[in-house]
């Protein structure tokens, strides 16, 4: 099973594993200010530790993406909302 998202750089894939704890990801605005839908942000990767998403939020800053926000993923569903995210987002990151 595999979870999906919407990605410019992962195919949109998040590969299924037994403990999901600790799993983040990245949502975002592209350089043009939009996500992948007016309510879904791009999403960016499949990390286990504050360190990496913190490493990889800079990288899409210097690349000019937006609106980062780091979130947790806790549920295996087909596409992450703006308002998921936002329940989600690591607290801390920065």
């Amino acid at each position: 099973m595999e979870i999906h998202a919407h990605s410019r750089e992962t195919n949109g894939k998040f590969t299924e594993r037994e403990d999901m704890k600790n799993i983040f990801a990245i949502a975002y605005m592209d350089e043009n200010g939009n996500g992948f839908t007016e309510n879904e942000p791009w999403i960016d990767g499949e990390y286990s530790t504050i360190p990496e998403i913190r490493e990889r939020a800079v990288e899409l800053f210097q690349d000019g993406m937006t609106n980062i926000i780091p979130f947790e993923i806790v549920d295996e569903i087909v596409s992450y909302s703006w308002d998921y995210v936002k329940r989600h987002r690591v607290k801390g990151w920065v």
